[in-house]
């Protein structure tokens, strides 16, 4: 454990019953209560000191908005039955009796917690107050890790399995049993590495479906395996009800990721048609469109228990934002400049009265990207963890609420934990334990500042380019904006998410301080066994227990264990080929594989417990493919660069991977970020032909202004002292002309002014 801190900081139950309603899942008092909170908000400093019960007010006429709810569904959504009032309160059931209990968490007094819990549980009549303390006494006694049972207690198989494609995907998945799974991934050149770096098995193989001379498309096998899957699951009743559903577009790249946590977690899975483009923000009647059908298959499947949360897990493309509709008509008509943007996940998986059923996550990224954050949740567990605790700085009782040191005592029985924070938290610290590569499984940040920047201390701020990268890691980040498009890399949850977190807690927006749970509460639940994604959203007596705007990215049933999962040797998948050193100097010597080969199975390798590849054969074999790079495709050159980065420790090779979304054009910007030292050598020997064709790629490729205005420059100099100067502007012109990348744009500019 590594203390850096100089000082610490001052000292309604669900009936069993359920009916059906065509009224959707939201009534309009619900919104209008977000709204209402949006508007009358405090900024973060002035919130209450302590926890408050969520309001109820009426909505007026001004924030009034339609319910949330498709036109005409002929069923819809699970509505709590309504209970009728006691006509009198039973002795000593004071409701307050709950928030104190929830008081208590936050300053790590359990024992005592679960005690008032008891209390309030049997004396309290039907309300929101006790339906609020029997789901906190589930999340703190770990409850929910019953029906986890498939996951939590199935065997590991210690071996990780690489495929090429989807379709051999689903069939290596579908091999998994009752009793035993075990990670397959598809080998995409770094976020395998990364996996089988942490995983640690004792062996890694290939594998392919066999041949058939019609091979069936992936649409068709899911359709297949999700059947019986389906059945499975439905026998499972009481505690060991399956613990949500994943929602999975068949035609979307995340269809692959769904299929695996569903298998894995047993829990069955429904078809969903997505969007075409998740950032369009959308109203409450298209939301209403996807959680109608979400809730009304989680009614018929039985999985709503009383009295707990479940997960739904979205594996499509599925819209991202929410912006009312009274809203939007409000701004429209001059009414009001007020903006609320919702996070759909957040307004999903909820009743007509805005109760919580169920906690939503969703996948991300391409198909590969998806099956690493499934399998990572599957099978990946952190045992240090790293805390960025900017709010130790700041005065008041409302920030060292979310402080992380309560949080931090809870965690250091069990892991090995590095808390920055005071004296110890300043640009240089954070930047040793996190450059050129992140050395911890879970990352908790609190900051201030905007999807690209973060406040560190006094004058010191960090930006998109500063947030670790390079491990498999968990992060929860009590931020404004970090994940409002983590989809693009250049916001701090895209280059976490790109650069190997699987699993994301931020927010799509700006939430107030309160809208975030204090960390201390979440620490405890998570540790209890509770998944994560359930201890980090409010309870229903908070004042944020109403949609609002933080989102999970990953698997919403990823769960700390308390004990690694056993291991086993066999797994019944016959054919692998094995990757290892010897296998792969046999197949060199006698000439049975490629340079692209080669190079996959050194970078699967040197992330292996029992590599024996030395830097110089790994940085030999990624130099030839960068050599002709014409010949390769795009992941073998990131590949290549990965290896690169292992021999050589650049920063400048560790970050170049999160700068584009497409990897064809990322492989040629790595390429020419790789041959910019040959760039430098070909002037120093007077080949200046041959540095322009360098630059020529260089101003298509690089991503930094400033570097490509040195490097042109540098060039245009060596031509004016071989007499070339105007041949030289001449090129920098036609180039200038040739609408090049905004960078070139810029840089181009400044040299030729």
């Amino acid at each position: 454990m590594v203390l850096l801190r100089t000082d610490p900081p001052p000292e309604h139950p669900m009936p069993t019953r359920v009916i059906l309603t065509a009224a959707g899942f939201l009534l309009a008092a619900g919104l209008a209560i977000a709204i209402a909170l949006n508007n009358a908000s405090p900024k973060p400093g002035t919130p209450p000191q302590s926890i408050q019960p969520a309001a109820n007010p009426s909505p007026s006429p001004a924030l009034a908005t339609p319910p949330l709810h498709a036109a005409a569904p002929n069923v819809g959504p699970p509505v709590l039955a309504q209970q009728p009032a006691p006509t009198r309160r039973p002795p000593n059931a004071d409701p307050t009796i709950v928030l104190k209990a929830m008081e208590l968490v936050e300053q790590n007094q359990i024992v005592e917690a679960l005690q008032k819990l008891d209390i309030a549980l049997e004396l309290l009549p039907e309300s929101p107050s006790r339906h609020t303390a029997a789901l906190l006494k589930h999340q703190l006694t770990g409850a929910f890790m019953k029906r986890q049972s498939p996951w939590h207690d199935r065997d590991v198989g210690n071996v990780v399995v690489l495929v090429d494609n989807e379709l051999d995907f689903v069939h290596a998945v579908e091999a998994w049993t009752d009793d035993l799974f075990w990670p397959v991934l598809i080998d995409d050149g770094y976020l395998a590495p990364l996996f089988i770096q942490s995983f640690q098995p004792k062996h890694v193989v290939r594998w392919s479906s066999p041949p058939t001379d019609q091979p069936p498309t992936v649409r068709d096998e899911l359709t297949r395996v999700r059947q019986p899957h389906n059945n499975k699951t439905a026998q499972r009743t009481g505690e060991a009800t399956p613990p949500g559903i994943v929602v999975i577009d068949p035609d979307a790249h995340l269809r692959c990721a769904g299929l695996a946590l569903a298998l894995g977690r047993g829990q069955p899975a429904m078809f969903l048609t997505g969007v075409q483009n998740i950032a369009k923000r959308v109203n409450e009647h298209d939301v209403s469109a996807i959680n109608v059908p979400i809730l009304t298959n989680m009614t018929k499947l039985r999985l709503l228990l009383k009295d707990q949360w479940c997960g739904i897990t979205l594996a499509g493309q599925f819209p991202y934002q929410l912006e009312p509709e009274a809203i939007v008509q409000a701004r429209r008509e001059g009414r009001s400049k007020k903006g609320l943007v919702l996070a759909v996940d957040d307004t999903l998986g909820r009743i007509q009265d805005g109760t919580r059923l169920a906690v939503v996550g969703r996948l991300l990224g391409p198909s590969h990207q998806a099956v690493y954050q499934a399998m990572a949740s599957l099978f990946l567990q952190p045992s240090t963890v790293l805390m960025f605790d900017s709010y130790s700085f700041k005065s008041g009782n409302i920030w060292q609420q979310y402080a992380f040191y309560n949080a931090h005592q809870a965690f250091e029985p069990r892991y090995d934990v590095t808390l920055l924070a005071k004296g110890a938290l300043h640009a240089t610290e954070f930047s040793r334990f996190t450059q050129p590569q992140l050395r911890h499984d879970m990352v908790w940040m609190n900051s201030a500042g905007g999807n690209r920047k973060f406040w560190i201390h006094g004058k010191q701020h960090g930006a998109t380019e500063d947030i670790p990268i390079g491990r498999a890691a968990a992060f929860y980040v009590v931020h404004s904006f970090s994940a409002e498009k983590p989809w693009e890399v250049w916001t701090i949850a895209g280059r976490a998410l790109a650069g190997g977190a699987y699993w994301y807690y931020g927010s799509s927006d700006e939430p107030q301080l309160t809208g975030f749970a204090r960390p201390a509460g979440v620490a405890q639940k998570a540790l209890a066994g509770t998944p994560l994604a359930f201890a980090a959203r409010h309870l229903p007596l908070h004042q944020r227990g109403r949609p609002w705007k933080l989102a999970v990215i990953g698997d919403p049933l990823f769960t700390l264990r308390r004990a690694p999962a056993p291991r086993v040797e066999a797994i019944p998948l016959h054919d692998t080929i094995p990757i290892t050193n010897d296998f792969l100097a046999t197949a060199i010597a006698e000439g049975q594989a490629d340079l692209r080969t080669i190079l996959k199975d050194i970078a699967i390798l040197r992330a292996s417990p029992n590599n024996k590849i030395t830097l110089a054969m790994a940085a030999a074999t990624a130099n030839s493919i960068l050599g002709e790079p014409d010949k390769m495709r795009a992941d073998d050159v990131i590949r290549a660069v990965w290896l690169l980065h292992q021999a050589h420790r650049s920063e400048r090779l560790a970050t170049a991977p999160y700068h584009m979304t497409s990897r064809h054009k990322l492989a040629e910007q790595l390429v020419a970020a790789h041959r910019r030292s040959d760039f430098e050598k070909q002037i120093d020997n007077g080949n200046l032909d041959t540095a322009r064709a360098i630059l020529s790629n260089m101003l298509y490729a690089i991503m930094d202004t400033n570097q490509l205005v040195t490097d042109l420059r540098r060039w245009l100099a060596a031509m004016s002292r071989a007499n070339r100067a105007d041949e030289a502007l001449g090129w920098l012109r036609r180039r200038q002309d040739a609408k090049p990348s905004s960078f070139a744009a810029g840089a181009l500019k400044t040299v030729l002014q």
